[in-house]
């Protein structure tokens, strides 16, 4: 088998099939220890174990585990809901028509940037907001 042109799938069989390895001269390192065998041996499970962590790029000291949990970077983004304020005069008859000229002329004048808007507070009805989207998520 030529290692160099494995798939990922193939090098993820490998790699759990190598931890498993791993497991089971744990196993047998503690068998050896307990019946009270050779030290040789012993080492030499050990350096194994040590052997396969280190070619799984892991932990040489620790089970090795596939695949292996790593560091990520996560970008997200909140949404917060500002308010913003603006008072226009309007000439209207009543309170229901001075709104409705005021909400018509915003509309009119919302690309033309007539209006001065003052930013409020956060809005209390509306609160934050996670976005659905991640904007990165890398390995580190």
């Amino acid at each position: 088998m030529n290692y160099e042109n494995l798939t990922e799938e193939q090098f993820n069989d490998i790699a759990e099939e190598l931890c498993a390895v791993w497991k089971t001269l744990d196993h047998l390192h503690d068998r050896l220890e307990e019946h009270g065998r050779a030290e040789n041996a012993m080492l030499g499970v050990r350096a194994r174990q040590h052997c396969i962590a280190k070619l799984l790029g892991q932990d040489p000291d620790k089970e090795p585990q596939w695949p292996p949990v790593r560091k990520w970077k996560v970008g997200l983004t909140q949404r917060r809901v500002i308010e913003f304020i603006a008072e226009i005069e309007v000439e209207a008859a009543d309170e229901y028509e001075a709104e409705q000229l005021a909400r018509d002329q915003t509309e009119d004048w919302a690309h033309s940037h007539k209006i001065e808007w003052e930013e409020s507070q956060e809005s209390a009805h509306d609160g934050r907001e996670l976005d659905d989207e991640t904007w990165c998520c890398e390995p580190i």
